[in-house]
């Protein structure tokens, strides 16, 4: 019943455009600002925990458990903290499949098409003429995984765990004058 439910719901969206159809993940993505994102990121056979905080205008991308980095991405800057090395990179900022997680940035997003399974809707996009797939969970309201596929190979693969309240993870990392610069950025 409830399948048949959602495929009349998917019917009736398809009658008025895009914008109806992936309401759910775009207010899931419009939502996010000043949240931190807990997630499972699955990398070859390998899987680690990070998170992703939001603000306005930056996103937090903190793998430090796993490999002692934190990286921000700010305007035309990427700046990564290397705890291990005590180093601060800078780096121009070119478009980056993270940026999805920035509404404004998601709205870009070209839905291709709806799958259903179980309790879950299967979004399929085109983003940054690669696919991005997002499977949404209809019961929790909220992205359950999400999947970046460049030329046929999987870039990016992860599990959206819990969404708390945001959490600057650089304060962890105890950033003082004993950090070197390393500016990679040209000019």
């Amino acid at each position: 019943m409830k399948n048949s439910i959602k495929i009349i719901f998917l019917s009736f969206c398809s009658l008025f455009g895009n914008d109806i159809k992936d309401i759910e993940i775009k207010n899931f993505f419009k939502n996010l600002d000043n949240k931190t994102v807990n997630l499972q990121i699955n990398h070859s056979s390998d899987s680690y925990k990070a998170s992703l905080s939001i603000t306005v205008d930056k996103i937090f991308f903190d793998t430090s458990k796993f490999d002692g980095m934190v990286s921000v991405f700010s305007g035309d800057t990427i700046s990564t903290y290397d705890s291990k090395d005590n180093i601060i990179i800078l780096e121009n900022a070119e478009k980056n499949l993270l940026e999805f997680f920035d509404y404004e940035n998601f709205e870009n997003a070209e839905l291709i098409k709806i799958d259903i399974s179980n309790k879950y809707l299967l979004y399929h996009y085109n983003y940054m003429d690669n696919k991005l797939f997002i499977k949404f969970d209809t019961k929790r309201k909220q992205v359950y995984s999400i999947s970046f596929t460049q030329f046929d190979e999987i870039v990016f693969d992860c599990l959206v765990g819990s969404i708390e309240s945001f959490k600057n993870p650089l304060f962890d990392l105890k950033v003082n004058d004993d950090w070197k610069t390393i500016d990679w950025r040209s000019i």
